[in-house]
């Protein structure tokens, strides 16, 4: 009976090896699974990286083509204020001239008037 408790011990004790060795080989198999997609998460994850490098980049370069182009529409504000301003100076002058030569045309039509009494006098 010793005989058979030792035989059955020793039966146990290969099943609980085999059954160790399955698990291993399981555990293992699961392990190299799981490396295989965390590669590739790391490729993945990567190639997101340098999608969002590529993407701040261009962000970038359009921040800075808004900022050349707001600077160039303050120099064209600028410039479109100075020129309404000398347009309005301009307008000012003639409207000045056109009243200056209204006197002239009228004092001059007064003093034909005045050399037509004179001489018409004479």
């Amino acid at each position: 009976e010793l005989e058979s408790s030792l035989v059955s011990l020793l039966d146990e004790r290969d099943a609980l090896k085999g059954k160790i060795e399955s698990m291993r080989s399981n555990t293992n198999g699961e392990i190299d699974r799981i490396l295989v997609d965390v590669g590739r998460l790391e490729e993945s994850n990567e190639r997101l990286r340098s999608d969002l490098a590529g993407k701040d980049k261009e962000i970038a370069e359009r921040v800075e083509e808004i900022r050349v182009r707001e600077a160039l529409e303050g120099v064209l504000t600028e410039q479109n204020e100075a020129t309404a301003r000398e347009r309005d100076d301009e307008r000012e002058r003639a409207v000045r001239a056109r009243e200056t030569a209204d006197r002239l045309e009228d004092d001059l039509i007064l003093a034909d008037a005045e050399m037509a009494r004179m001489e018409g006098t004479n």
